[in-house]
C-alpha cells in the first residue's frame, strides 16, 4: 500500500506541475429531490510541499518534536484475517505510551478489530476487566447499512454461532474469554461493531435465496472473514490467560501448536 501511495504522490506532483499548481478533483453531490447523484469536477490549488503520504505526515510530526511511533497494519474487511495480524498489533503496545491513536483509511471495521486487540492486551497486562474510556472521532461512514435495534437485541440474546460455542469449550477460560471479548467489542463499537458485521452478512445470506452463485459466494466469504476475526479475538484472550508476560511465544506460534484450533478456524460457517 505504501508503494502505491508513493506512486500516487508522483502522479499528483506530475499533474500539479503540468497544470500550473492545480489539480482536477471530483466530488459527489446528491440531490434528494431527484434521488440522483452527480459527479462534479473542480480545480484545486495545490502546493507541491503539501503533497505527502501518511508515512511522511507522521515522520514530519516526529521531526517537529511530537513523541509518537507510527505503525501501519492492513486490516480491511475484505482481507483474510491471520493469526500474525494479532502479533503485529499486540507488538505495537508501548508501556510508555500515554495513548493510542487508530486511523482507518477504508471506513469502519478494520480499525475496530485493531482497537479490540489492543484493549484486550492492555486489560490483561493491567489485570483489569476493561481499559479506560475510549474516544472516537469518526471521519468516514460505515459501509454496512444499519440494522434495527430490535433485530440486534434479539440476535445478541441468541448468544452466537455453533462454531464459536465449540471454540469456548476447548479454550482455557473459554466462556470468560468470550464474555470479555463481547464487552470490548461493545466498548469499541464507535469504530465499527464486529459482531454486527457477522449478523449483517448472515442476514443477507438468508435473504439471498435467488441470488447468483457469485453474489452468494461473496456474502459467505465476507461473513466468514468477520466470524474469523471474532474467533481470533476470543482465542487471543484465552492465549493471554495461558501465557505470562515473560513468555515470548507469539500468538501465531501458540495457535500452530494447537491443531484443534486451526481445524476450527479453517472450518467456520455462518449459515448454521
Amino acid at each position: 500500500v505504501e508503494h502505491m501511495e508513493a506512486r500516487l504522490k508522483e502522479d499528483i506532483l506530475a499533474e500539479v506541475t503540468s497544470s500550473g499548481g492545480r489539480m482536477l478533483l471530483h466530488r459527489e453531490e446528491y440531490n434528494p429531490a431527484l434521488n440522483h447523484s452527480s459527479v462534479i469536477g473542480f480545480w484545486e490549488n495545490i502546493l507541491v510541499d503539501d503533497v505527502k503520504t501518511p508515512a511522511e505526515v507522521y515522520a514530519g510530526l516526529k521531526d517537529e518534536g511530537y513523541n509518537l511511533a507510527y505503525r501501519r497494519i492492513p486490516l480491511t474487511r475484505e482481507r483474510e484475517p491471520l493469526a500474525s495480524d494479532i502479533d503485529a498489533v499486540q507488538h505495537c503496545k508501548d508501556d510508555s505510551a500515554g495513548s493510542y491513536l487508530f486511523v482507518s483509511h477504508t471506513g469502519f471495521g478494520g480499525v475496530a478489530y485493531a482497537m479490540a486487540i489492543t484493549c484486550l492486551k492492555l486489560s490483561a497486562n493491567r489485570s483489569e476487566s476493561l481499559v479506560g474510556p475510549l474516544c472516537f472521532y469518526p471521519t468516514t461512514k460505515d459501509s454496512l447499512p444499519p440494522l434495527s435495534q430490535a433485530l440486534l437485541d434479539g440476535v445478541r440474546k441468541l448468544d452466537d454461532y455453533r462454531d464459536i460455542l465449540s471454540l469456548t469449550r476447548v479454550l482455557i477460560n473459554g466462556p470468560k474469554s468470550k464474555s470479555e471479548v463481547d464487552m470490548v467489542i461493545e466498548r469499541c463499537s464507535g469504530a465499527g461493531h464486529l459482531r454486527d458485521d457477522i449478523l449483517y452478512y448472515r442476514k443477507q445470506l438468508e435473504k439471498c435465496t435467488n441470488c447468483d452463485d457469485e453474489n452468494r459466494s461473496y456474502l459467505m466469504d465476507m461473513g466468514i472473514k468477520a466470524l474469523r476475526r471474532y474467533f481470533f479475538l476470543i482465542t487471543f484472550r484465552s492465549y493471554l490467560y495461558s501465557t505470562s508476560t515473560e513468555e515470548v511465544v507469539g500468538f501465531k506460534r501458540w495457535m500452530e501448536a494447537r491443531p484443534e484450533l486451526g481445524h476450527l478456524c479453517h472450518n467456520l460457517r455462518i449459515d448454521k
